[in-house]
């Protein structure tokens, strides 16, 4: 049977990094909470299964094993412990706080804007500046339905 024609819902990312140099360890997490992968256990990161999120974590694999650790990249079905819907609440969870971050940073932004009808141009970019960066959301991983 292909890996692709496999019954799993999940694809699960398993690695070991070596302990230096530090740095690496902070890399990788911040690539895997930019792709909406939560971790179920130390080390053990999971995405739902769809081509994106394989050739997202086949990406971070092949980062890992070329700085010297170790990784797998698994399709897996949860058959006893953790349930489907305790991992999609882990995933509404970690994006919960993630647009509520973004929330807060529009109010800041919103009340940051000068009222009246002239706004100075420096203002202006100033402004033009925050939008531009509340439009980078962070990515929602693929539908888990």
């Amino acid at each position: 049977m292909a890996a692709h024609d496999s019954d799993g819902r999940w694809l699960l990312l398993i690695h070991q990094i070596p302990p230096k140099p530090a740095y690496f360890r902070v890399k990788v997490w911040r690539r895997l909470q930019a792709l909406g992968a939560v971790a179920i256990k130390n080390s053990v990161y999971v995405l739902p299964r769809c081509e994106q999120a394989r050739e997202d974590f086949e990406w971070v694999l092949r980062e890992i094993v070329k700085e010297g650790g170790e990784a797998s990249l698994c399709e897996a079905s949860f058959v006893d412990g953790l349930r489907d819907d305790q991992i999609e609440a882990l995933f509404n969870a970690a994006r919960d706080a993630d647009y509520r971050q973004i929330a807060e940073e529009a109010r800041r932004v919103g009340d940051g804007v000068p009222r009246g009808p002239k706004i100075l141009e420096d203002q202006r970019a100033h402004v033009e500046a925050d939008i531009a960066r509340l439009k980078v959301a962070p990515k929602r991983p693929a539908s888990t339905g």
